[in-house]
């Protein structure tokens, strides 16, 4: 297949995906107000709009999100459509399994994420002071709070799976993570502290713990992933 035809056919794999983003992007914009109502519950509190187009921007944005998550699938099945006749037959039952890993742990880490918020919120609010300090939030604040979060913890909570296909390609053995644990505990503190949704130590302590939890159990994945008789 010559230069053209390989643009042509990257272009009809961007189209489909595109439109697979706006259709889905559309239907759930259908139910931005059933969406908005489940992400604000764990506020706890009356949020606030104080401009015209803050609430239009904050469901848009929450069915944006929501629509690329569940049309995921099939834009990376078209993608895959696109590179899979320059791929190795041998690594294509590879590949496959570790996008849908990937999918499912970015699920996960969402879900808990989402878990967390009402505790996340709770701590937030205790700074009010009666007769002082009232908890005032707006709804584009806290909608970009929220999906920042979400989005945060459902990719590192993908770490696992990275370290498999690393280790599997013999790049990351469980011996070198055990050897550097201590510069690898240092760079997930930084890693908090740069993607964490709010900027305190709270927030960064949440998103941390559970990224020490999964350092470990990547070391036991990489540990079973690396090829054997490789030093």
């Amino acid at each position: 297949m010559g230069f053209l035809n390989h643009l042509e056919e990257l272009r009809k794999a961007l189209l489909r995906i595109l439109l697979t983003l706006v259709s889905g992007t559309i239907v759930c914009f259908y139910f931005a107000r059933q969406l908005l109502t489940f992400i604000t519950h764990p506020a706890g509190i009356v949020l606030q709009y104080i401009t015209p187009f803050e609430a239009f921007f904050a469901q848009l944005k929450v069915a944006f999100a929501l629509g690329l998550y569940i049309t995921l699938p099939l834009n990376a099945f078209f993608l895959w459509q696109f590179i899979a006749p320059a791929i190795h037959r041998r690594r294509k039952a590879f590949i496959v399994p570790f996008m849908v890993f990937i999918f499912i742990f970015f699920t996960v880490g969402a879900a808990f994420a989402y878990y967390i918020l009402p505790v996340t919120m709770e701590f937030f609010r205790s700074f009010e002071m009666e007769g002082t300090l009232e908890a005032h939030w707006t709804i584009g604040r806290y909608v970009d709070f929220v999906l920042r979060m979400l989005i945060g913890f459902g990719m590192v909570f993908e770490g696992p799976v990275v370290v498999f296909f690393l280790a599997r390609m013999g790049i990351l053995s469980a011996k070198t993570m055990l050897s550097k644990w201590k510069w690898f505990i240092l760079g997930i503190f930084i890693l908090a502290a740069v993607i964490t949704p709010g900027q305190d130590v709270f927030s960064m302590m949440l998103l941390a713990a559970p990224l020490v939890a999964l350092y470990f159990i990547s070391i036991l994945v990489a540990r079973l992933a690396y090829p054997k008789g490789r030093k």
